[in-house]
């Protein structure tokens, strides 16, 4: 949690501190928030600061990048609200590091992306179901049963079978025997 007053810190808790790597708040009195944020990200920032100065709409909660005392740079969500005190207007921040979170994300959508490509590269024919109905498939599937992916998502996987094959299918479910 940090304080500050047109636009320099005022207050830091310890969390802020250890957050950006600083010991003790008198290494940030008076110096401006943008120390801490990185250089790319300033220019948003203080339009955010001098928008909110003036009384106009901003956004009270967005992610950024942070700046440590030792130059590295990070990945911060920021929760701002403003308040008033013997005249003078204050800005009251909540930072949290979402480095962990971000990369999870960047690491869950590449994972996605090869799966695509694996599904769709395939040369059989592959659909994902969950209680026998189709989540997803590959186009391949589509080339060998004939069906379009659109009357194939959300339907039964019975759909695919010949007549034979789904009478099989119904007696064995029916006999109550494991695997198939």
């Amino acid at each position: 949690i940090g304080v500050s007053k047109n636009g320099v810190h005022d207050f830091v808790n310890p969390s802020y501190l250890s957050l950006f790597g600083y010991v003790n708040s008198e290494e940030l009195a008076g110096r401006p928030i943008l120390d801490l944020i990185a250089p790319e990200e300033r220019e948003k920032i203080l339009d955010n600061v001098r928008r909110r100065a003036a009384g106009a709409p901003v956004p009270s909660a967005y992610e950024t990048r942070g700046l440590k005392k030792d130059g590295t740079e990070f990945d911060m969500d920021v929760h701002v609200s403003t308040y008033e005190l013997s005249g003078d207007t204050y800005t009251l921040v909540i930072l949290r590091d979402i480095s962990k979170r971000k990369l999870a994300e960047a690491l869950l959508q590449e994972s996605e992306e090869r799966f695509r490509i694996l599904l769709d590269k395939g040369f059989d024919g592959i659909f994902i179901h969950e209680n026998l109905i189709i989540l997803d498939m590959n186009q391949r599937l589509s080339d060998i049963s004939g069906y379009s992916h659109s009357e194939l998502i959300n339907s039964n996987v019975i759909a695919l079978f010949t007549p034979e094959s789904k009478r099989r299918i119904h007696d064995y479910i029916r006999s109550g025997r494991q695997g198939y």
